[in-house]
């Protein structure tokens, strides 16, 4: 877990949450301190919030002390460099670029009024992917160092940056502001297997789902508002050889014998879906979301 993210959760709800941890756990604040790996001093830094907790030890006392890890994943986080002034690197089309660019299909916003661009995904299910995977996309992409934000749920990687909002919107043609209907898969990328695996890979790690059909069978699913984005989803992996059918808001691969190929292919890089997918190879059954959960945890 990413180690220089910081608990920043308003005046006194630091301490409470501490001590919260520490009746329902009937520890005392030495051994609280121990379990931080902190001198006993540094604890009471916390309790007065002159010093934030940084959230992967909070995480870890919540797991030792068999706290709701649920109620600490909705905890704000906070990383430094929110408004990012330096010049950015503009890559050329590669498949880095392109996986991003379906992410960012999938989860993204461009926000043109204060020049942010965002990836906005599940901080119980997301979180190392968005931190691990997407956070690294904004460094090694754009030279640019994001900052993550947790909220009723969800996490949130993003860049305040002129430059790369002009370089996604105007080289990248990345729709800014509300995208239903206005987005779709680039030409360039279509023409091009490679980018076209790539881009479906980042669109399914955040708006893709694998998921149970029947006790012993699987589906892949993409999910879009955009109607015509949803067939160019479905035209593109017929492309690429797999039978996509497409219902209401979503397109199918029901077919069991290409979900290996799916696997294969397109390599997703979301652990919540290879998780799942692995399990499913070992037991003929995909996990439920509890079930999954559990799994990652452990």
């Amino acid at each position: 877990m990413e180690k220089t993210l910081f608990v920043d959760i308003g005046s006194g709800k630091q301490a409470s949450i501490l001590r919260e941890i520490k009746n329902k756990s009937g520890l005392n604040w030495n051994e609280i301190a121990k379990i931080l790996k902190v001198k006993r001093r540094m604890i009471f830094h916390y309790l007065r919030e002159t010093s934030k907790i940084r959230f992967h030890k909070l995480i870890f006392l919540g797991i030792e002390t068999d706290f709701d890890l649920k109620k600490l994943y909705t905890l704000n986080i906070v990383k430094s460099n929110y408004f990012q002034k330096k010049e950015i690197s503009q890559p050329e089309l590669n498949e880095g670029l392109a996986e991003f660019l379906g992410a960012m299909a999938g989860d993204g916003n461009i926000y043109g009024k204060n020049n942010r661009v965002s990836i906005t995904c599940s901080a119980i299910v997301d979180y190392d992917y968005v931190v691990n995977v997407i956070g690294k996309k904004f460094e090694k992409l754009f030279g640019l160092e994001p900052t993550f934000v947790t909220k009723n749920g969800a996490i949130r990687c993003l860049i305040y940056s002129k430059e790369l909002v002009l370089f996604l919107s105007e080289k990248c043609k990345f729709v800014i502001g509300n995208r239903k209907n206005k987005t779709f898969i680039p030409k360039v990328i279509l023409k091009n297997e490679k980018l076209l695996c790539a881009y479906l890979r980042g669109l399914f790690d955040t708006d893709g789902s694998f998921h149970r059909k029947r006790e012993n069978s699987g589906v892949v699913e993409y999910i879009s508002c955009s109607p015509n984005f949803l067939n160019q989803i479905k035209e593109a992996l017929i492309s690429l050889g797999f039978k996509a059918s497409l219902s209401g808001k979503s397109v199918y691969i029901y077919d069991q014998k290409q979900l290996d190929t799916f696997f294969k292919l397109i390599k997703p890089s979301n652990i919540k879906h290879t998780i799942k997918y692995q399990i499913f190879k070992e037991t003929r059954k995909v996990p439920t979301h509890k079930e999954y959960v559990k799994a990652a945890i452990v």
